[in-house]
């Protein structure tokens, strides 16, 4: 469900546990394990302790050095003395592979703990809004000042105070790095936002040190490393089970709302489905058109809150994060049809994987048609070099005049694609399930309200 936190970011941050239940991430924890909602993990039970802790340090917090709490504008702090950097608590890393429970933690630790300006995003989604608005300084620095003093003008450390006005916490999902124009400022950027007294508590697949690991002109990357740990306490996740897999109430509903191409009626029985589904929502079936940032978005087929897309349009034209995400805020159902059995380097695989995670991040229920089932649509051995993809980079090699050691870069062997694509298996796993489906009926009920109210 998507919801404001008070930060003004509603694109961003969302809260998917009902306040009815107990406060805190620990008293939380244990209720859902006594009703059998989770399945007793005394190593992620250690993890939620840690959140729970960090609740208590962070209650009421504010990063007192920052220009918003000072009473002071953002501009005013560039003609007074400089102030020491905030002393604040320590925030926390949690890393670890598919289905360690990382997404369900950040929901209780972010929905319980008690700061005014806390912002929670996916990081891509996040470092997208910090190039936009980098642009936008400069842009108006140039505009005032001319260009000929761009050159001494902190654009960075005017974005960076410009989001501690807004959050004095940040909660960032899936935090990685594979951007070099990211790995670049993050150095920079976070530096300040520590300065004034940010609080980070981050979810990753990797820990710290392999961040980045083997990218472009990574040793310019990794003083940022030490910044982020030594404001950030560190813990793995990993205890050898994907709870996403294990807390499945039920199998996977391949025939029910994951259909086989190559089974007899399975676009049929997709098309019957949408029906049922569009009877339950009590509107007519129609394009709509979704507007935002300048840009639109027309979708030929949708009901209400259901809209019915295909791989080849959501995939393989050019879509952005974005459009994703303010699906997400019209949409509670998605019938994704068409998807092909996918490859590391095949067209539209990276935006399969982005707008999975989208749609999971958001709570969207999925129905799907596909080549084949979950756990075999992402094939492995196309993920491999072949022997003409090996001479072809040799070749490169030799053209750039690379060292060897230069083709074992992540841009290369793809390893930060695998580690998605393995998420993204684990996670329509999960949402083609009645425990899924069940969960996103807040959702559901909320989208549908909103839409019928939009339309009378």
């Amino acid at each position: 469900m998507l919801a404001s936190s008070g930060c003004g970011c509603t694109n961003y941050c969302y809260v998917r546990f009902s306040s009815t239940l107990a406060t805190g991430p620990l008293a939380r924890y244990n209720e859902m394990v006594r009703k059998s909602e989770l399945r007793e993990d005394s190593h992620q039970e250690s993890i939620v302790t840690r959140l729970d802790e960090l609740c208590s340090r962070l209650d009421r917090y504010s990063a007192a050095g920052s220009a918003a709490s000072s009473g002071t504008s953002i501009l005013s702090k560039f003609f007074s003395q400089p102030s020491a950097p905030v002393q604040a608590p320590r925030g926390l890393y949690l890393h670890g592979s598919v289905g360690t429970g990382k997404t369900m933690l950040m929901d209780m630790f972010f929905n319980d703990v008690q700061v005014e300006k806390k912002r929670r995003a996916h990081f891509g989604a996040f470092m997208v809004d910090i190039h936009s608005r980098f642009k936008v300084v400069k842009d108006d620095f140039i505009r005032t000042s001319g260009e000929d003093r761009l050159r001494n003008f902190d654009a960075l450390g005017q974005v960076a105070d410009s989001i501690t006005s807004e959050a004095h916490l940040l909660c960032f999902d899936e935090f990685q790095v594979t951007d070099i124009s990211n790995a670049m400022i993050l150095r920079g950027l976070f530096t300040r936002l520590f300065e004034n007294g940010v609080i980070v508590v981050a979810t990753s697949n990797r820990p710290p040190d392999d961040l980045y690991l083997n990218g472009l002109q990574r040793a310019s990357f990794l003083p940022f490393i030490g910044v982020l740990k030594s404001h950030c306490n560190v813990a793995s996740l990993n205890s050898g089970v994907d709870h996403r897999i294990a807390d499945m109430k039920g199998t996977p509903s391949i025939g029910r709302v994951f259909y086989v191409l190559s089974d007899n009626g399975a676009s049929a029985k997709a098309d019957k489905l949408f029906q049922t589904l569009c009877e339950e929502e009590g509107a007519a079936v129609e394009p709509n058109t979704l507007h935002f940032l300048g840009r639109t978005m027309t979708l030929d087929k949708a009901c209400g809150g259901i809209v019915d897309v295909t791989y080849e349009d959501m995939c393989i034209e050019p879509r952005a994060a974005m459009d994703y995400l303010q699906m997400c805020g019209s949409f509670h159902t998605v019938v994704l049809r068409g998807v092909p059995e996918i490859g590391l380097r095949e067209k539209g695989a990276a935006r399969f994987v982005k707008f999975i995670d989208t749609m999971y991040d958001n709570n969207v229920r999925m129905v799907m048609t596909a080549a084949t089932n979950p756990s075999d649509l992402f094939n492995r051995s196309a993920m491999r070099l072949t022997e003409k993809e090996k001479a072809a980079l040799e070749m490169l090699r030799d053209d750039l005049g690379l060292r060897e050691s230069d083709l074992e870069t992540s841009f290369f062997t793809g390893q930060e694609e695998l580690f998605s694509y393995l998420r993204a298996e684990s996670r329509i796993r999960h949402m083609i399930t009645a425990s899924y489906w069940d969960a996103c009926s807040e959702n559901n009920a909320l989208l549908s309200a909103g839409n019928k109210r939009a339309s009378a």
